[in-house]
């Protein structure tokens, strides 16, 4: 798929080839606009604006470098296997013409992963500032399970405008989070929205942790940084000495990337 090309820091190579964002963009070029929407459909929010970006700054390339991201398209295609694409359609039309719509259906809803909730999902499209004005009225739970659902540094950003009084214990109640049973994510949904969800059938969903946590006050200012950890130390020594050592590891791993 295209959008395995999205990676890398650069767009041109040292030969002057289109490669990552850039390569991606001439590809989408040449498709259709349904057949492009649907790969678009596909990727992350900050994909999506990077390529569209790109999109722009592709329009006058030249046909060598359009036969270049082909190339590297078609060579990176013969090292992947398509065998998840569509997986879930296959899995219920094999179903269904195995055991007839009713019988599929049932088995379907007990075998079926659950999946994160779609109003949840819907919040890591919006602005960081879009998301305090749903959330910041909201209990500090709520708002570490929303913060929990969005990109690092869209969860850092929005952290960063919340009231300092409550950072801290916002950011408590993310490393401390456990499995959040699905009923408890459809009533946040209708905190979120007015509009009626369908009941989910039993499950959690796994979200929050130190990690997370870390991840999050790996992208707030270092004043921030700084004043949660002295807070959560004054609150829970070992949490905050876990959350440190999970931000060390990770710049440690950001440094080797580099």
């Amino acid at each position: 798929m295209p959008e395995a090309m999205l990676a890398g820091s650069e767009d041109i190579d040292d030969a002057g080839a289109l490669r990552g964002s850039a390569a991606a963009a001439v590809l989408l070029m040449l498709f259709s606009e349904e057949e492009a929407a649907e790969i678009l459909s596909r990727l992350e929010p900050d994909e999506v604006r990077q390529l569209g970006f790109a999109m722009y700054d592709v329009a006058d390339v030249e046909i060598e470098e359009v036969n270049q991201a082909l190339d590297q398209f078609v060579n990176k295609a013969k090292r992947r296997t398509t065998i998840g694409y569509g997986a879930p359609r296959h899995i219920r039309g094999a179903m269904h013409k195995a055991l007839g719509p009713e019988r599929a259906d049932n088995m379907l809803a007990r075998i079926t992963p659950p999946t994160a909730s779609t109003r949840l999902s819907l919040l890591k499209w919006m602005e960081a500032r879009e998301v305090v004005a749903v959330i910041e009225n909201e209990h500090p739970q709520v708002i570490a399970v929303v913060l929990t659902h969005l990109e690092p540094r869209v969860a850092a950003d929005v952290l960063s405008q919340l009231p300092p009084a409550s950072q801290e214990d916002v950011v408590y109640r993310v490393a401390t989070l456990g499995p959040v049973a699905l009923e408890a994510l459809d009533e946040l949904e209708i905190t979120l929205s007015s509009a009626p969800v369908a009941a989910s059938k039993g499950g959690t969903s796994q979200r929050g942790g130190t990690s997370e946590a870390a991840a999050i006050m790996n992208n707030v200012r270092k004043d921030v940084e700084q004043r949660i950890i002295k807070a959560l130390g004054k609150r829970d020594k070992n949490v905050a000495q876990t959350i440190e050592e999970e931000m060390f590891i990770f710049d440690n791993l950001i440094e080797l990337d580099d």
